[in-house]
């Protein structure tokens, strides 16, 4: 008997693929619409990202923003993979956010 292949799964995984392309396409728009965080707390928020996880980071800070608040600072450390775009796009999400880029390990 032959297996056939898992149509759903594949199908799932294209659309989610789709989703994803049209959330990164529209980031420029949605970063636009600054969260209104109703409260805010002293303090220091850190999350490490690469530029393929733009999307979802983005959405992740602001749902952070939205359901927890607004920290002293948000900083996003970047692999070091982000483009400029990508970071004027990520501090462009709420004015507590801010990227640096991690600094490598020295050999040893």
């Amino acid at each position: 008997m032959r297996n056939l292949p898992n149509f759903s799964y594949h199908f799932a995984l294209q659309l989610g693929n789709a989703l994803r392309g049209l959330y990164r396409s529209f980031l420029p728009l949605i970063v636009r619409f600054r969260p209104n965080p109703a409260r805010s707390f002293p303090f220091e928020v850190f999350a490490y990202s690469n530029d393929e996880m733009l999307p979802e980071q983005v959405a992740s800070i602001r749902s952070f923003l939205r359901h927890v608040g607004r920290p002293k600072s948000f900083t996003v450390v970047s692999d070091g993979s982000h483009s400029d775009r990508s970071i004027r796009l990520l501090n462009n999400v709420d004015r507590c956010v801010s990227v640096t880029t991690a600094q490598p390990v020295p050999p040893g």
